[in-house]
């Protein structure tokens, strides 16, 4: 079987021209375009993986509608802004946390972005921190006085948000359901920075914690094309001081390996020498993802954990696992007897809010065999399982 593409997102040139234009901005070479394509399409593709800024060193160097070369010159001039207002917001986070000693380690974009060789392309989406269970108490009240409001409180994180654009999250837990190698994360990391109080996860441990982030969002909704070349950044900027064998076990235990091997082979594919580039089904399916995955896979994939039973996965929507309320409710882990009522306060807030779950309840309604024998097909391609 292969990757049905039938009502997808089918452009294969404009694909292919987006990873050639990506591939020549991390390589420093102008680009000129090899094919006939539809700028628009280029452009709509590009947004969906937020990552418009890359076509503007390839706007300057072939012919652009006007209209169209001006939102691309506005999308890149944003980034750097918007680059340059997180670097401060973290700053001011990470000094007022270092000030009140509390113990810290910053996550995912704000080490990887670092790695790039033009780290302010690398668009962040929230800040993400570790600190102590003990500790959140503390930071709630830091965050407001930062003029964060408290978004959301979670089993795993802490959602805030400062407007116009801040959104930070404070992990209490990082790999809740998986082995105990990552429990104990802060105690085997290394200094970040200068400070004393911040942390940053040893290479290896980064690597394997990411590789473990994007199955998770793998199996949620997919990953996208920036997500890739995070990949291919973290292989060429460790590959010569990695410790294999340590990496090599840490996926082995996560049951990760093959999802790994799978990524790094299209990182370099994609992002590494000259080659042309023939897309394959994982690949196709990455590139229909966009960003932060689809509605569409979602529900997919959710069916496909549910063993392929809409009905039983429309029961979980309504009625979710004890396991899956603790993480929404974290009132439970104390008191699991009130899960009946939690599922009343779900269901009160899905009454205020019905769109959402119609529209939901409309895809699950559409989904057809095809796209669930699609799902099955590409989870066993990459070694992942629902």
């Amino acid at each position: 079987m292969k990757y049905n593409l039938e009502g997808v997102y089918t452009n294969l040139k404009e694909k292919i021209e987006f990873i050639k234009i990506i591939r020549a901005n991390i390589q420093n070479k102008k680009y000129m375009m090899t094919s006939k394509i539809d700028l628009q399409k280029l452009y709509l593709l590009a947004c969906r993986h937020n990552m418009s800024n890359y076509l503007y060193d390839f706007m300057l160097e072939n012919e652009y509608p006007k209209d169209l070369a001006e939102k691309i010159k506005q999308d890149y001039q944003k980034q750097i802004v918007r680059d340059t207002n997180y670097g401060i917001e973290i700053n001011n986070i990470l000094k007022l946390f270092e000030k009140n000693n509390i113990k810290s380690l910053v996550l995912k974009g704000i080490v990887i972005k670092e790695l790039y060789n033009k780290p302010y392309m690398r668009k962040m989406a929230d800040i993400d921190i570790l600190v102590e269970q003990q500790s959140m108490n503390k930071v709630k009240k830091i965050m407001e006085n930062l003029n964060y409001k408290l978004e959301c409180q979670g089993y795993v994180h802490d959602t805030y948000f400062k407007s116009p654009i801040f959104n930070v999250e404070i992990h209490q837990r990082l790999m809740p359901e998986y082995n105990e190698y990552f429990d104990n994360i802060l105690n085997k990391s290394i200094f970040y920075l200068d400070y004393k109080n911040i942390y940053q996860m040893g290479n290896e441990d980064l690597y394997v914690y990411y590789i473990w982030h994007l199955s998770k969002h793998f199996k949620s909704a997919g990953i996208g094309v920036r997500d890739i070349l995070d990949i291919y950044f973290l292989n060429e900027k460790y590959k010569d001081i990695f410790n294999k064998n340590k990496i090599d076990n840490l996926l082995k235990g996560l049951e990760l390996d093959k999802f790994e091997y799978t990524l790094k082979k299209i990182s370099y594919k994609w992002f590494d020498g000259e080659n042309n580039i023939n897309l394959e089904d994982v690949e196709q399916y990455i590139l229909d993802s966009g960003s932060y995955g689809t509605e569409k896979h979602v529900v997919q994939n959710k069916i496909m954990a549910n063993n392929g039973d809409k009905v039983k996965y429309v029961i979980s929507l309504f009625f979710p696992s004890l396991d899956v309320m603790k993480k929404i409710y974290p009132i439970l882990n104390k008191f699991p007897i009130l899960l009946p009522f939690t599922w009343i306060l779900k269901l009160v807030k899905c009454l205020r809010h019905p769109i959402n779950k119609i529209n939901r309840l409309i895809k699950v309604k559409n989904a057809q065999s095809n796209d669930l024998d699609n799902t099955s097909y590409i989870f066993n391609k990459v070694g992942l399982k629902y």
